[in-house]
């Protein structure tokens, strides 16, 4: 029964050391033109989010403001065959993957959505990936919104950087206690029994 405790134990320590999950981390740069009256002059805007995801993205989904660096948005992100103006999978056949964020009514069906729009497989490995024009690399990386004022781009204004981490590894001093753990069990299996002898009187 001793013995089964302790290789238990033995096993249980030994599971201690399973190398942790990698987490996946996405950074975007990137600029938009807001054009109110169609001469495509006004202001150029900076912008820039990030977030990190448990695996590589491969679905479409909205994440709650508080997953985003840009306080009070929300960002979509994923692989879409069709997209509208407004970001809904709606419209012109699109074969790119995009990522997307609304910083206007912080609201994932409202208006103010401007859409990065990436190659295909820029979102499923580690890689530094430059914007895809929509639909094709010389037009408009970002789409108009609806209402009265639009949004315009060129091809290579965004960045999409993706990468990989995982937990660090152990110090030497947990090292040396896990080693020193393992010793003293492996001592206590090849203990010898000892012999039990009763005396009468």
């Amino acid at each position: 029964m001793r013995k089964s405790l302790l290789a238990s134990a033995a096993l249980a320590a030994a599971g201690l050391t399973a190398p942790a999950q990698a987490q996946v981390f996405y950074s975007v740069t990137g600029t938009f033109q807001a054009d109110t009256d169609g001469d495509q002059t006004n202001e150029i805007y900076d912008w820039a989010f990030a977030f990190e995801s448990a695996s590589y993205v491969s679905t479409l989904s909205y994440l709650a403001p508080s997953s985003c660096s840009i306080t009070g948005t929300f960002y979509l992100c994923g692989p879409t065959q069709t997209i509208d103006p407004q970001g809904v999978l709606a419209g012109a056949p699109v074969t790119n993957p995009f990522i997307g964020f609304n910083a206007v009514n912080a609201d994932a069906t409202g208006s103010g959505v401007w859409n990065y729009f990436f190659a295909p497989g820029a979102f499923g490995a580690d890689g530094v990936y430059t914007t895809a024009g929509y639909p094709d690399p010389s037009g408009p990386i970002i789409d108009p919104d609806s209402g009265q004022e639009y949004y315009v781009g060129n091809a290579g204004l965004a960045t999409l950087t993706v990468r990989t981490a995982t937990a660090a590894v152990p110090e030497p001093a947990t090292w040396a206690m896990m080693l020193l753990g393992f010793g003293l069990v492996g001592a206590a299996l090849r203990r010898p029994k000892r012999d039990l002898r009763i005396r009468y009187a």
